[in-house]
């Protein structure tokens, strides 16, 4: 191979290597100076005023941080990676971390609350030198060497318009915390959390100010429309005749619609009753009785909408009917889930006459979808 050639393809390796998804948010700033530290590292002073150089996150000692985002309206978010910052006093600038454990929430974070998705026991992808210590003046010293970490978030789910909580506890191989700086310069609008075993969670703020304080993290990944967002689950019942109805769907939900959207069950029993219902509190996995094969999948409170004739063959697997869940919702102003907007999320199932069967009825899959612009 050509010197020219090997170098081509030594040069898109290191690409490939190093290329990093897309950054979907960012909370910062935490460098307060370029180039005026030791050896000309940069730093991040604790702020005139203030005191705390980090706050806990130890998983030795069972504490975590917490820090809001926001995912867009009319956009959908996957996950792939975050990067968080920390130390360990003493710590050399190759890093002590050895792991961290990620939270996702729906809300602030509260004792006795529960996350939406909770990594395994450590996610830790790498870790690396910021080129930054944290000081208490400048060019003040090298004991608190800022490590950016990037840990694995390719197993959360997707995230549809909202405030978000990413929470973190991290383990390192010195005594001295992990401790996790917070941004500089405080602004108005902080709003971090902290947890301790002892105190729950707490609002992060300074000792010496009072003052409450933010995490600098990024979140990369990738950013689709929220239209593209609708996802089967739960499991369908078998009904008498060995039939297995299938949900599917066409269109896209767009609340500047009137029509469009249709959901589909095919491979239901033929000449039955049949209505979708839907609902706006969420999925649920719940047995529809101790010996059906059916599950219910929607939460209540739930919409029914009309019965209709599932068409096809008695006996056999080929009825089939749809519902177009915009045009039904332009026709019912006062039906669950109105006024609709952008980033509602719904669920929906179908249920079914079935005269043999547990509750003489059976239960199709699930849909989940969101509302887009």
């Amino acid at each position: 191979m050509s010197p020219l050639l090997l170098a081509l393809v030594a040069s898109l390796a290191s690409a490939a290597v190093n290329s990093a998804p897309p950054t979907l948010y960012s909370n910062g700033p935490f460098i307060t100076g370029l180039g005026n530290g030791q050896g000309g590292a940069d730093t991040s002073l604790v702020q005139s005023g203030f005191s705390t150089s980090g706050y806990g996150c130890s998983a030795a000692s069972g504490q975590r941080v917490a820090d809001d985002f926001v995912v867009p309206a009319g956009e959908v978010w996957t996950l792939e990676k975050l990067r968080w910052r920390a130390f360990q006093t003493g710590a050399p600038t190759t890093g002590t971390l050895t792991a961290i454990q990620v939270n996702l929430w729906s809300a602030m974070p509260t004792t006795g609350g529960t996350p939406l998705w909770s990594s395994s026991a450590n996610v830790l992808l790498t870790q690396a030198w910021s080129n930054c210590f944290r000081v208490v003046t400048v060019p003040g010293d090298t004991s608190r060497a800022v490590i950016e970490v990037v840990a694995d978030l390719s197993g959360a789910p997707q995230l549809a318009p909202g405030t978000y909580w990413v929470d973190v506890q991290l383990a390192g191989s010195l005594s001295s915390g992990p401790w996790s700086n917070p941004t500089v310069p405080n602004a108005s609008t902080d709003n971090a959390r902290f947890f301790s075993p002892s105190g729950g969670w707490v609002d992060v703020r300074d000792v010496a100010s009072g003052a409450a304080q933010d995490f600098p993290f990024e979140l990369e990944g990738q950013s689709g429309s929220a239209c593209a967002l609708v996802t089967s689950y739960c499991t369908a019942g078998t009904s008498t005749n060995g039939c297995v109805p299938a949900l599917s769907w066409s269109g896209a939900p767009s609340v500047s619609a009137s029509s469009g959207f249709t959901l589909q069950c095919n491979a239901i029993e033929g000449q039955k009753l049949g209505v979708f219902f839907y609902g706006v509190s969420g999925a649920l996995i719940q047995p529809w009785s101790a010996t059906s094969t059916s599950f219910l999948c929607v939460k209540l409170p739930t919409q029914r909408t009309a019965a209709q004739s599932t068409n096809g063959t008695p006996g056999a697997c080929d009825g089939a009917f749809g519902f177009d869940f915009l045009a039904y919702m332009n026709a019912h102003p006062l039906a669950l889930g109105q006024p609709l907007f952008a980033g509602q999320r719904f669920n929906a199932q179908v249920w079914y006459r079935d005269p043999p069967a547990p509750k003489t009825t059976n239960l199709s899959d699930a849909l989940e979808f969101l509302t887009c612009p």
